[in-house]
């Protein structure tokens, strides 16, 4: 057997960018997820055994990791049914609970306000009030139901957790709170105004940030929260990549680049533009279809894949935005797997995205223009399975788990899937025959290759109808009979055909051979 590993022409490092592009997700966040379950899950509420045990919900949730790192410091516990609720609104009362918690103020008093008695939140309200950080409204009360806006948040945290502010930054009574915030990319990107009513993720961003220390990589900031409110009504324009406001406006935003995102290549503005459309996208990307799908997208003519289950998006300047495509769909989406391939009017691209070897691997000697899946079976086969298909003008390919395989022998042509298997419970271990004009040919699941069964006539090659066992399989042509073992069980695993010498195909009886 020919068969040959394609090698590539090109290592492009750097013009590939791979990133987190989560908030809660980014590089340099507080825990490790893995660490949670140490906990005993009976003292674990509900939401943060969902955000832990299960991934594809902890996705979904922007401001997860903020949770869970208030949860461990013992500052949010969560509703009594074991839920979060982490799009609702959030009120004064409960707000000042969890920045005093997070301070280092005594927590004593009650009967501070004409509306603040002997209440569970008592304790914070009045300490607030002796520590200067709370006045109370005009008439005397404090509203602990009243829900908290972003500016009063601001200033809450800024002054329980002692954050130092910037007296010049005085334009509004606001202002200097935050710009305060900003320090920690404290400032949630999905605050649009200083007056909204935020809402209990939000407010764990804001805390957790602040306490943590660490940067996030993307927040609001008080120039961009400016910039919505003097433009609500071009509010769609602003964020829409097509319009004037919009590069003002990611401008105007705390997005902190990686050094291997900074490329001459293209401009860091333009990544800073790609980061932001990623983050603001992605969810909806895991809510709109299979999360395990992938995505092309180009952004001033500079092309860029998102995977969202894995939170990650690599740009990718050096291809050609128009015409890339995923090879196996011919369109812009397509599902994950072990090799992924791309194609532009150029030729074909394989993209490493792992952290640890991120690449693009070019093959320059694909015909690009005639390069596409075998057909219609092995799309279908491609979409579930490591194994892809596919053909130029010259050859056959196929991808194992590295890469792309040029199959040598086979006519790309007349190859052609003839038989599937269906009964193995893992799909991708069920015996898989093709055939071209010259050979058959077996997916071999034990060393991810397509083998030729030596000595098999293409045209006379088909399985024994009484075949019954469940790992050997029995088949014939005019002149012999061959018998497909498979064992995965042991450290001997193999898969193979073997040719049974000595026997008439036409009087070959199944049982008997075995009985003997």
């Amino acid at each position: 057997m020919n068969q040959k590993k394609l090698l590539s022409t090109s290592l492009i490092l750097a013009s590939l960018i791979l990133n987190c592009i989560s908030t809660a997700f980014a590089e340099g966040t507080y825990e490790d997820v893995s660490r949670f379950k140490e906990y005993d899950i009976e003292d674990m509420p509900e939401f943060i055994r969902e955000f832990i045990f299960n991934p594809y919900l902890y996705y979904f949730e922007p401001y997860a990791n903020e949770i869970l790192y208030l949860w461990d410091k013992g500052i949010v516990e969560g509703y009594s049914d074991g839920t979060f609720k982490s799009t609702n609104t959030i009120n004064r009362a409960e707000f000042l609970k969890i920045a005093m918690e997070a301070s280092d103020y005594e927590l004593v008093g009650s009967n501070c306000f004409p509306d603040v008695k002997n209440d569970w939140y008592a304790k914070y309200v009045c300490s607030a009030k002796k520590q200067g950080l709370v006045q109370g409204y005009p008439d005397g009360n404090f509203y602990p139901a009243k829900e908290i806006t972003l500016a009063e948040a601001a200033k809450i945290v800024s002054e329980a957790l002692k954050i130092p502010v910037d007296e010049s930054y005085n334009e509004t009574w606001h202002h200097k709170y935050i710009k305060a915030l900003e320090q920690y990319d404290a400032v949630p990107v999905t605050a649009e105004t200083f007056g909204k009513q935020i809402t209990r993720g939000e407010m764990a961003a804001i805390v957790a940030r602040v306490m943590a220390n660490k940067s996030i990589y993307l927040s609001a900031t008080y120039e961009s929260i400016k910039m919505l409110e003097e433009n609500r009504a071009k509010f769609n324009d602003i964020t829409n990549p097509d319009s004037e406001l919009f590069s003002a406006y990611v401008s105007s935003l705390n997005i902190h680049l990686d050094p291997a995102e900074v490329l001459e290549i293209i401009p860091e503005q333009t990544s800073k533009e790609i980061r932001y459309l990623v983050s603001k996208n992605i969810r909806s990307m895991l809510g709109d279809g299979s999360i395990n799908q992938m995505f092309l997208f180009e952004h001033n003519s500079v092309p860029y894949m998102v995977y969202p289950i894995a939170l990650r998006h690599i740009v990718m300047p050096t291809l050609d935005a128009e015409t890339l495509v995923f090879a196996d769909t011919g369109n812009k989406i397509t599902t994950h797997k072990a090799v992924n391939l791309l194609k532009d009017k150029r030729t074909v691209y394989q993209v490493n995205d792992k952290p640890e070897s991120l690449s693009i691997i070019t093959y320059e000697d694909i015909d690009a223009s005639t390069f596409t899946i075998l057909n219609e079976d092995a799309r279908e086969i491609c979409l579930t399975n490591t194994l892809c298909i596919y053909k130029d003008k010259n050859n056959l390919y196929y991808t194992d788990n590295i890469g792309l395989v040029v199959k040598e022998e086979a006519d790309p042509l007349t190859f052609e899937l003839f038989y599937e298997e269906d009964e193995r419970l893992i799909e991708f271990m069920n015996l898989r025959l093709f055939k071209d004009k010259n050979y058959v040919y077996f997916y071999n699941v034990i060393t991810d290759s397509i083998d030729i069964i030596r000595d098999a006539d293409p045209l006379t090659f088909v399985m024994f109808a009484d075949d019954s066992r469940s790992f050997s399989h029995y088949f014939k042509d005019a002149n012999h009979v061959f018998v497909y073992d498979y064992n995965d069980m042991d450290e001997n695993e193999y898969a193979s055909f073997t040719l049974i010498p000595g026997v008439n195909p036409q009087t070959f009886n199944i049982s008997t051979y075995e009985q003997n």
